[in-house]
């Protein structure tokens, strides 16, 4: 069960990463590299593969953090 709700987790955030990246787009490629999945932001990338964009068992890269923090 968790395996699967980790799974869930980082498919949407590949989708976030995608709607996203219009506005945001150094954002957006840092977070498909911490993906792991650096073709997300092709145009069309999602158009072939609606479903399992990132493959069970994949490795995921280190994220930065992507906004500075506010004091």
């Amino acid at each position: 069960r968790l395996e699967t709700v980790l799974h869930t987790l980082i498919e949407v955030l590949a989708r976030i990463t995608v709607m996203v990246a219009p506005a945001m787009p150094e954002r957006a490629s840092t977070m498909a590299s911490a993906l792991g999945r650096d073709d997300l932001l092709v145009q069309g990338a999602l158009a072939n593969r609606p479903c399992a964009t990132i493959t069970a068992g994949a490795e995921l890269g280190e994220l930065k953090p992507l906004f500075p923090r506010i004091k």
